[in-house]
């Protein structure tokens, strides 16, 4: 978890000059629909039905119809922590290179993308300014910490780079980068400040298999659906409470 950053049930939050904001996933995550998502978690719990037809017959007779409700509806949670778990560990490995500039071993379940990574470093030479680094605009009231920022040869100016391992990219991550770009200043945990200066934007997508730049647009137009996103946000976690029961007008 990066130094600022708290975590409660309602989400990712970072604290600055005490006063907490909400992390930039976490908006994204309570302001935008995911029918993909919902899509996915159908598949799975169908797929996981399917496989444990032999057991599900001795289960519902041993623990009941609970039980097996549990054991289908957890399978595309149990799947998610999974992945995230990969996610994390290739995440520490490079921000582990991007400090140190070596590449050492990596935990065992992320070693399949070891391979794609390395060749992303001898293909593209990036050079690694910063990993793991805080953006905060206290005036819109977020915050959120970037994966890195780079140089490439040929070009000029600094690369926002966000790490993917996931089996996509979706469009949202425009949103995510365009928070970060727009952002007022890197915090440091000593309380320090740093302009944020950007030039261009993308998603390292990295998979066991291969690697891909993907570019990614950021503007003022994708900032300002950013923030029509976190009116959504703050609409759902404070104002739709009091949505219902009032005196019409």
């Amino acid at each position: 978890m990066p130094e600022l950053a708290t975590t409660s049930k309602s989400g990712r939050y970072y604290e600055w000059g005490g006063v907490r904001y909400p992390s930039v996933t976490t908006i994204l995550g309570g302001g935008i629909p995911k029918p993909a998502l919902v899509a996915w978690a159908k598949r799975v719990t169908a797929e996981a039905a399917i496989a444990s037809l032999n057991t599900l017959p001795g289960l519902l007779a041993e623990k009941g119809e609970r039980a097996v409700i549990q054991a289908l509806t957890k399978r595309p949670e149990k799947e998610a922590e999974a992945a995230a778990v990969i996610g994390t560990a290739v995440h520490a490995a490079i921000e582990q290179y991007a400090k140190g500039g070596e590449l050492g071993p990596w935990p065992e379940e992320a070693e399949p993308f070891r391979a794609s990574f390395t060749r992303f470093l001898e293909e593209k030479s990036p050079v690694f300014e910063l990993s793991e680094f805080t953006v905060f605009n206290l005036e819109a009231g977020y915050a959120g910490t970037a994966d890195a920022a780079c140089r490439f040869p040929g070009r000029d100016g600094v690369t926002l780079l966000d790490v993917k391992t996931g089996k996509g990219v979706y469009p949202e991550v425009a949103l995510q980068l365009a928070a970060y770009a727009y952002g007022e200043f890197i915090g440091r945990p000593d309380g320090s400040e740093v302009l944020p200066e950007f030039s261009d934007f993308e998603v390292l997508h990295v998979r066991p298999d291969a690697y891909e730049l993907v570019p990614v647009r950021v503007d003022l137009d994708t900032f300002a659906t950013f923030l029509a996103v976190k009116d959504v946000f703050e609409w759902v976690r404070v104002t739709s409470k009091f949505a219902l029961g009032g005196s019409a007008k």
